[in-house]
């Protein structure tokens, strides 16, 4: 508890200088041992903005990098969304350009001597109209992280995923594919299940009466196979 007071403070003091907009994200860095907070600042033209938060453990207090952009440029109203890729000690973070809407990727490195970020050079997953509300996670076993993602397909926003990997600062990508073909918009969570060794989406399905669904996904290379949808959530 006392640690989620420490984190929710950091917000509220990043705030006072920096304006952090809705949509904002942390991600933990297991190496670095330290936070990363990512947002749009509403106090410099809604860059998108990274800081490094450090806990001390010994009496909860926060300390700070200085902010960091690493998208000169507005990044919309919808959400960020980063995951930390143990396995090269990275930060990734997936954004929207609201100029382009194109998605984009990228990769941050942690400095926990002076709490700083550094970033690579964007990358994009997703051209116009193919990037709204992405989410991330990091799949330990494959060494890959998934995106998520509502796009344009045949005409249609649908549901759609797609597997990167890290090298160096830069990212390389597979081939998108639907994993859900009726689904107008919000593409919803991704998360990993160490257990098991699965990625999971949760997310609304807009043509079944915005019905909370499920899918258990299985990695090869970076190909994405899918299991039977579920629905976890009758009503809307």
């Amino acid at each position: 508890t006392t640690n989620t007071e420490a984190v929710t403070t950091a917000f509220a003091e990043v705030s006072s200088g920096h304006q952090a907009a809705s949509g904002s994200c942390l991600v933990y860095d297991t190496n670095a041992k330290r936070f990363v907070l990512i947002f749009k600042d509403g106090d410099n033209s809604n860059y998108g903005t990274a800081i490094v938060v450090e806990i001390n453990t010994s009496n909860f207090s926060l300390s700070y990098g200085s902010p960091v952009v690493f998208h000169s440029a507005s990044i919309g109203n919808v959400k960020r969304s980063a995951c930390f890729d143990s396995s090269n000690n990275k930060v990734v973070v997936v954004y929207t350009d609201s100029a382009s809407d194109d998605g984009q990727v990228k990769v941050g490195t942690v400095d926990p001597s002076d709490n700083s970020i550094s970033f690579g050079s964007a990358v994009e997953y997703a051209g116009s109209d193919n990037s709204s509300t992405p989410s991330i996670c990091y799949d330990s076993t494959n060494n890959k992280f998934v995106i998520v993602y509502t796009g344009d397909y045949g005409g249609s926003n649908v549901g759609q995923a797609i597997v990167g990997t890290v090298s160096g600062t830069s990212t390389s990508f597979g081939t998108a594919s639907v994993y859900n073909s009726s689904q107008e918009f919000g593409a919803g969570e991704v998360i990993y299940d160490s257990t098991n060794n699965k990625t999971v989406f949760l997310y609304s399905d807009y043509a079944d009466g915005e019905k909370g669904k499920a899918r258990v996904v299985s990695i090869s290379g970076t190909s994405i196979s899918y299991g039977t949808e579920v629905t976890f959530e009758s009503q809307k």
